[in-house]
């Protein structure tokens, strides 16, 4: 996966046109809802163009667009940062009148823009990240209408807290940590403190992957997360590894700790899987096309050649019967 600062944000939005139920938890905690985990999540693009297809060849999508989720009718704007961005607020506010745009009432004569809740998750988080995302519309009358949001640190949620309160969409995010120690290979021996420290850190972030590989074999065997949001939130957390460790000394060591290496995830390898079973199933049709073609030409060649068998004898018949009748 090349390396670059849009490498968060894309898992983000994979995650999110792929398994939309699982951000339900997330829009809980952001919005205090309870909405149950089966309820009906519908994705609405703030370009009006966005387009998901369904054999889309990619493993993560990058896209420059955000999209809506809309839960039983209510309409929520959930954005991944990766670090501080002061432009954050302007496509907020972008989105959000792109959203109220396409969905817009006409009440009377009156146009009603119902903008969306937004809530803007962080993966990395400083002293300089701002608490809230403020916005405010001010208008010419003088009136000023206040759109704000308090934002959601994952650094702040344990290991623990992201499993019980069911926000696997975290998972992917948590080994970032780390990254300060992850991003640089092992190189020359520093201070004995220095090496100490070190291997103290590698050695937590080791057991946070046991601790989620093993949370989410069990969440799957006990019917909580399907076959395919457990495989794609390992692959999802061994893409955001690689793009910590870029190749360096930990890379291997941490990403087989969710399982081996990087795998394609469980929708692209059903849909490779198709692709191959179209091919095979092509070749056999073509095998037996081909066999039946062979066996009609054998058979043609044996009808032939009874032909000619039946002919001959029938030559020779009359020959014999012309040599009779001169005697």
């Amino acid at each position: 996966m090349a390396k670059n600062s849009n490498d968060y944000d894309s898992v983000f939005k994979t995650l999110k046109k792929r398994h939309q139920r699982l951000f339900i938890s997330v829009i809980n905690l952001a919005f205090g809802k309870n909405y149950p985990m089966d309820a009906k999540v519908d994705l609405l693009p703030t370009d009006g163009q966005f387009v998901i297809p369904d054999d889309e060849d990619v493993d993560i999508e990058d896209r420059d667009s955000d999209l809506i989720m809309v839960v039983q009718g209510d309409k929520y704007l959930v954005e991944c940062q990766s670090y501080d961005d002061d432009t954050m607020a302007i496509r907020i506010a972008e989105y959000a009148f792109i959203s109220a745009r396409d969905t817009v009432d006409d009440r009377n004569g009156r146009m009603i823009f119902r903008m969306p809740d937004y809530v803007v998750l962080y993966v990395k988080s400083g002293k300089n990240t701002p608490e809230y995302t403020k916005i405010s519309f001010e208008f010419p009358n003088g009136e000023s209408v206040e759109y704000d949001s308090k934002n959601i640190f994952i650094s702040d949620y344990s290991r623990e807290k992201i499993i019980k309160e069911g926000l696997y969409v975290f998972i992917p995010f948590f080994i970032t940590r780390y990254a300060d120690t992850l991003s640089k290979s092992k190189g020359t021996a520093g201070s004995k403190k220095v090496d100490a420290s070190r291997d103290a850190v590698i050695s937590q972030a080791e057991a946070d992957l046991d601790y989620f590989a093993k949370e989410l074999d069990r969440l799957f065997q006990e019917g909580v997360l399907t076959g395919e949001e457990n495989v794609n939130l390992r692959v999802f957390t061994k893409k955001v590894i690689t793009h910590i460790t870029d190749g360096n000394d930990y890379e291997e060591r941490m990403v087989k700790k969710m399982g081996g290496q990087i795998l394609e995830t469980e929708s692209e390898r059903l849909r490779r899987e198709g692709r191959e079973e179209g091919r095979e199933k092509g070749r056999e049709e073509m095998r037996k096309e081909m066999s039946l073609y062979y066996d009609g030409q054998l058979l043609a060649k044996d009808n032939l050649l009874a032909a000619m068998a039946q002919e001959n004898e029938r030559l020779k018949s009359e020959l014999e019967r012309l040599n009779g009748a001169k005697l």
